[in-house]
């Protein structure tokens, strides 16, 4: 947490096109780089999609995230949030600056829950921020079901033997609806996956992901998480609270 500094309210400005929404300004303080702006706008004259940047004082862009809002029925999903690879590891935590305002714009706007379909090298950093597993596809599910196995074999025998179970189970049924129904229990097996491999970085390289999948961050659970969430923004030097 940075000391002694004022905290700074996020400014909310509303669309062009989509008046309906509030897109969130920020600025911040970092112990890295100092003060940081952050603009969100809509992404030139296209009407779906929004984007947050993130600069330093001298103006120089150094991430961004591109997204969007939509109105009936309220809906977010997260299509892309990168940072400068030079910026990657100097402990600036830019992505947790950008991942905190999208945050803030999913209460703002009263949308029920944010979506992305990460890949497969961005699932443990989502997940430290309650994002979980929601695959909607089947070959998301093959393939992550395929790589619990790999990466379990020898060390963990107990979520060896239930991916393998689910896979079976998965490849052998052919009714749709009891393909969804096991959906459920992939995204549960792989939630518990993920939480194990969480609790010691130090085993994170040894479990990874290659392709990615579908991830959800629920607004009940960011609720449910507020003193989490609002630990973090003042450790950013913004005054926001769930």
């Amino acid at each position: 947490m940075i000391s002694n500094i004022a905290l700074k309210k996020p400014v909310f400005v509303s669309g062009k096109f989509n008046p309906y929404l509030k897109m969130c300004n920020l600025e911040t303080q970092n112990n890295v780089l100092g003060k940081l702006k952050l603009l969100t706008s809509e992404a030139g004259n296209n009407r779906e999609f929004l984007q947050t940047c993130i600069y330093d004082q001298a103006g120089k862009m150094l991430g961004e995230e591109i997204f969007s809002i939509n109105d009936s029925p309220r809906t977010m999903f997260g299509f892309d949030i990168r940072v400068n690879r030079d910026l990657r590891k100097c402990g600036a935590r830019l992505g947790e600056i950008l991942r905190l305002s999208s945050i803030i714009e999913m209460i703002e706007n009263n949308a029920p829950s944010l979506d992305i379909m990460s890949k497969g090298s961005a699932v443990y950093f989502h997940s430290k921020y309650k994002f979980e597993p929601n695959l909607r596809r089947f070959d998301q599910s093959e393939i992550a079901l395929k790589t619990i196995i790999q990466n379990s074999k020898g060390k963990w025998p107990e979520f060896e033997s239930e991916a393998q179970r689910l896979l079976d189970k998965f490849e052998k049924t052919e009714d749709i609806q009891s393909l969804w129904q096991a959906r459920s229990e992939i995204n549960e097996l792989l939630k518990k996956y993920v939480s194990k491999v969480l609790a010691d970085k130090s085993i994170q390289g040894e479990h990874p992901f290659v392709l990615g999948f579908d991830m959800t961050l629920k607004k009940d659970s960011v609720i449910r998480n507020k003193e989490f969430f609002n630990s973090l923004f003042e450790s950013h030097g913004i005054d926001y609270k769930i």
